[in-house]
């Protein structure tokens, strides 16, 4: 019979089928694997698209662009960013890790072909970061940031391309925060404590960090403002319908590090409100002008998307190509009379909850889901240019008032003693200075 077999690769002997001339596996097999891989190729062209945007590109195989036996492969624009199909002897023995880190920079930097902001480091603790500077990117463009970018198909892999796992969430949500903290580990306490201040880091190039602090008055002021947006009231009638005795529900989804007690810094939490911060830093470092607000960088890790603010003295010049923050409300943060108002677009670190909406009654409920869901959260930081040798000062008794012990946070990146601990340490320093 002449003609390819219509058998497949498991349905018979081939030595025993009339179109290779009982000669073993040689011309009618060579010519059946020819049909195959043109059959494979086409079916690859055709789920191009479909691959490429619903399930991601193949991380592993240098050949990610080259179609599979049976299922069509899922398609890779750029398999130069790829990593080699290193089996397991080999990723145990270090091979892996030896090609990441003497490939990683050289690919990584040659992106002018593929359009995207989105670059990485490696920092102080030799973390990965995602990051794009000079602009805060909200949860959903970053989302299509990374997809596009070489980093979208190799290690360490975000969270972020679950959003189609999780149950709906509030979001964006406005905060209004007024009071900033800033976390340490006992050592670095006593050297505050000995400085009378705040110093800049050394391997943060002279920044010191703070981050928001909220309670629950933000949360519930927050959540307000959250129904008032989904929900106008049309006229004075409609708002006496509403008695206001519905369940709170925002608080049931704020469950990432940023609403926690804990710290994955340290045990020691300064809290200060952010206008006496400014105040001050005005007065010791920008000879009374006002600071200059910048928009630094968005950085994006495994599970978190930090936005970075950058406070320096009109004086300092060197990052005066970053935007300033001003008043711009419909962007990611914003700073007003003493206030950064923060807009969320990840609040939670794990989804147990789902999002119900009751329109008549004008109010929102958490259904409980089985299970959880694991995805990004974001938060704002501020990061205050100290020079090198100089100290943002403060008297004692004003840095023991503004000290709490906080407990131990989930993954812990300083060296943490915990809360009891701590609280003692705090007491003590308290009952000396009276």
């Amino acid at each position: 019979m002449a003609g390819y077999p219509r058998e497949g690769p498991g349905g018979g002997n081939y030595s025993q089928r009339p179109d290779n001339g009982g000669y073993g596996q040689s011309a009618g097999m060579n010519q059946w694997d020819e049909n195959q891989r043109h059959n494979q190729f086409q079916h690859s062209e055709m789920t191009r698209y479909y691959d490429l945007h619903s399930r991601g590109w193949d991380q592993y195989s240098e050949m990610a662009d080259e179609p599979r036996r049976g299922r069509g492969r899922r398609h890779n624009p750029h398999p130069q960013y790829c990593m080699p199909n290193y089996g397991p002897q080999q990723r145990n023995g270090g091979e892996w890790k030896r090609w990441r880190r003497d490939n990683e920079e050289q690919h990584y930097d040659n992106r002018a072909d593929l359009g995207s902001r989105l670059k990485q480091r490696r920092n102080a603790r030799g973390s990965i970061e995602r990051f794009v500077r000079g602009v805060h990117m909200p949860l959903e463009e970053l989302t299509a940031e990374y997809r596009h970018s070489p980093y979208s198909c190799v290690e360490p892999k975000p969270y972020i391309n679950w959003e189609e796992r999780v149950p709906r969430y509030p979001g964006p949500v406005e905060f209004r925060v007024s009071r900033i903290a800033h976390v340490t580990t006992e050592k670095g306490l006593n050297g505050i404590l000995g400085n009378g201040g705040f110093k800049g880091g050394k391997r943060d190039g002279g920044f010191l960090w703070w981050g928001l602090a909220l309670g629950q008055d933000e949360i519930a002021e927050a959540e307000d403002r959250y129904v008032d947006t989904a929900f106008p009231i049309q006229s004075p009638e409609k708002e006496e319908t509403w008695d206001g005795k519905e369940e709170p529900f925002l608080s049931k989804f704020t469950t990432s590090p940023v609403f926690k007690d804990g710290s994955r810094y340290g045990n020691f939490r300064f809290s200060f409100s952010l206008e006496e911060i400014l105040r001050e830093y005005s007065t010791q470092f920008c000879g009374g002008a006002e600071p200059v607000i910048r928009v630094w960088e968005t950085i994006m890790y495994k599970q978190e998307i930090m936005y970075s603010l950058m406070i320096h003295s009109p004086e300092f010049h060197l990052h005066d190509d970053l935007p300033t923050l001003g008043k711009n409300v419909e962007g990611v943060c914003a700073y007003h009379e003493g206030q950064i108002m923060w807009h969320a677009h990840a609040i939670s670190g794990s989804h147990e909850w789902r999002l119900i909406e009751y329109r008549d009654e004008r109010w929102f409920e958490a259904e409980p889901v089985q299970g959880k869901v694991w995805y990004m959260w974001d938060h704002v930081t501020l990061a205050f240019y100290i020079p090198e040798g100089e100290v943002l000062s403060f008297p004692k008794k004003r840095l023991l008032d503004c000290l709490t012990a906080c407990r131990n946070g989930d993954n812990k990146l300083n060296d943490l003693i915990g809360h009891r601990k701590a609280k003692a340490i705090v007491s003590k320093l308290k009952r000396s200075d009276v």
